[in-house]
């Protein structure tokens, strides 16, 4: 699968303020570098992780939920 990586497409594939890290994969005769061929980024789920209530008026508070996402593309075939 890694003559398979390609490089991925900032704001496409990933968010342009994405991490992008490299990969060096041997094709039959020689390595190949793909400089964008993985990104790690977290992903807002817009749902809360914890909520909290407290026991004065108006005491709340909330974390929001986060995904930490890795992400590499392999195009097999056509």
């Amino acid at each position: 699968m890694g003559a398979s990586v390609r490089d991925l497409v900032p704001g496409y594939d990933c968010p342009h303020e994405a991490a992008y890290l490299p990969a060096t994969t041997f094709v039959t005769t020689a390595y190949i570098t793909r400089s964008r061929a993985m990104c790690v980024f977290e992903l807002d789920t817009g749902r809360p992780l914890t909520r909290h209530t407290g026991y004065e008026s108006g005491e709340f508070g909330a974390v929001k939920g986060y995904v930490l996402t890795v992400r590499s593309i392999a195009t097999v075939g056509k």
